[in-house]
């Protein structure tokens, strides 16, 4: 098995959302070169991958924050959970793949 560094199963799913991230943006560049086009429903497959991996990333970042957001005042607190929620949204409705 993979040792998993300091950061346990973070580092892992955060690798892992890199990966994903590449060979998305691998067939982004194959399909605006029209060299491979492969579609998923209504996206094409790099712009699903690019979307999953950002997905994974926001994730991550999200329940690293937390941690770091628990220790602050209830300011901060609040805050986190604005943006938090509103990372998760703006990937699912908006910014590069709309899932729904």
């Amino acid at each position: 098995m993979a040792k998993k560094g300091k950061t346990g199963y973070l580092g892992m799913f955060a690798y892992i959302a890199i990966v994903i991230n590449l060979v998305g943006w691998l067939f982004t560049i194959l399909h605006k070169k029209n060299w491979l086009t492969i579609k998923i429903g209504n996206s094409e497959l790099g712009g699903f991958l690019t979307g999953i991996g950002s997905l994974i990333l926001v994730f991550v970042a999200i329940f690293v924050a937390h941690d770091f957001a628990e220790r602050q005042t209830t300011f901060w607190r609040v805050l986190y959970w604005i943006l938090a929620i509103s990372s998760i949204l703006a990937i699912l409705f908006g910014v590069g793949v709309n899932f729904f």
